[in-house]
């Protein structure tokens, strides 16, 4: 009975938007609001292809989003002012069911997260209203933070967010992407050493920071708010940390990303400005090395298991191995040389990273702009990379 009581309905919505069409076009899209990455990324690619042209300009779009589950409610209201966001029940219902059954008037937000080119090339379309400028900025000198210093964002994936969020689901195929906070320890004192203040970011994570410092903030276990999750990720000179849904809250709001213990191999960190170390790889059998060289042609197709699933690139006999800490200090120095403009590579290293950059051919679901790995990682593993010299 609920069945047909859905379907007359996106029936009645089908027949109202045809008779609307000569007038408007009404495309209905909905806005993956439970998981902030999706949240974030997903729509912020929207109004990027949008702002670049990629998208019809004569058509009207509506977006809904799911009421009672929103990860980060400041950023939807972001949204929501760049966004004709549908919140009437009847319209909400009446628009809903032709999301359900994806008739011709629904719009996927759907992304591979290969959109290297929208990212680059287009810029953030949010921003704080002046009464959230005042209040982020009283946020931040709570912290401690005052106007003329600069801090950096910093999260290392964990596996307790999901684990406590959406409990009695299997998450363990994506503890590959998981890193331990500790390690960034090195780095974390590279930033303090150099005048600025650290924030280690985070909803729930399973331990506190380990490294202590006056302008080291662990904010994830003691100071976190939903507001200030946005605000000091648009705020950062730069954003720290693994591949994760945080992480594209930063692309969507323009922040530039250090990139550290990356996965899936072979994928980037979208957002201009960026750079990265992937995780490496080894063998399960012996522990030997695996070259990413060898990885490009079993990872060509998104849809491949072993892609996207940690299970599925055990069972193929791989794993990932966490970076160094020495790595990703030596990476974190780097983005601060490039953000300062002191970054020099010699003609050696720029021909290594034009080869590195070569590598990927076009029928890869990754192949697009090439976003710079760490030059010390690149020089240091240079035969996990190229064949021969």
């Amino acid at each position: 009975m609920k069945r047909l009581l859905q379907l007359l309905v996106a029936g009645l919505g089908w027949v109202v938007l045809s008779l609307l069409r000569p007038l408007v076009h009404i495309r209905v899209a909905f806005i993956p609001a439970e998981r902030v990455g999706h949240l974030a990324a997903n729509t912020d690619l929207f109004l990027r292809r949008r702002q670049l042209g990629l998208i019809p300009g004569d058509r009207t779009y509506l977006f809904l989003v799911n009421r009672g589950a929103v990860a980060n409610r400041q950023l939807l209201e972001m949204f929501k002012r760049r966004l004709a966001v549908v919140e009437n029940p009847l319209l909400r219902m009446l628009l809903a069911q032709q999301v359900r059954f994806r008739t011709r008037y629904f719009e996927d937000l759907h992304m591979n997260s290969n959109e290297y080119a929208e990212f680059i090339h287009a810029r953030s379309s949010l921003s704080f209203t002046p009464e959230e400028e005042a209040r982020g900025q009283a946020g931040l000198r709570a912290l401690g933070i005052g106007e003329s210093d600069w801090y950096v964002c910093v999260y290392a994936r964990d596996a307790a967010f999901l684990n406590t969020q959406f409990p009695g689901l299997d998450w363990t195929y994506h503890d590959y992407r998981n890193c331990d906070i500790d390690t960034f320890s090195p780095a974390l004192q590279e930033i303090t050493g150099r005048g600025g203040f650290v924030v280690r970011m985070g909803h729930v994570v399973e331990k506190p920071l380990a490294y202590k410092h006056a302008r080291a903030i662990d904010y994830a276990t003691h100071h976190r708010d939903e507001f200030m999750d946005v605000y000091l990720t648009a705020k950062c000179r730069f954003f720290l940390g693994s591949a994760a849904g945080i992480g594209e809250m930063a692309a969507a709001l323009g922040a530039p990303r250090c990139g550290v213990n990356w996965t899936p191999v072979w994928t980037f960190p979208l957002g201009a400005n960026s750079i990265y170390i992937p995780k490496k790889i080894r063998r399960r059998v012996d522990g030997s090395e695996v070259p990413y060289y060898e990885m490009i042609e079993l990872t060509k197709n998104r849809e491949t298991p072993m892609v996207l699933d940690g299970k599925a690139f055990a069972e193929a006999g791989y794993e990932y191995v966490s970076n160094s800490p020495a790595e990703i200090r030596d990476l974190v120095i780097e983005m601060i040389a490039r953000m300062d403009g002191t970054h020099r590579p010699s003609e050696t290293q720029r021909d290594a990273m034009a080869r590195y950059c070569r590598l990927l051919p076009p029928d890869h679901w990754s192949y697009g702009e090439c976003v710079p790995i760490g030059q010390a990682f690149l020089e240091k593993h240079r035969d996990l990379f190229f064949r021969g010299p």
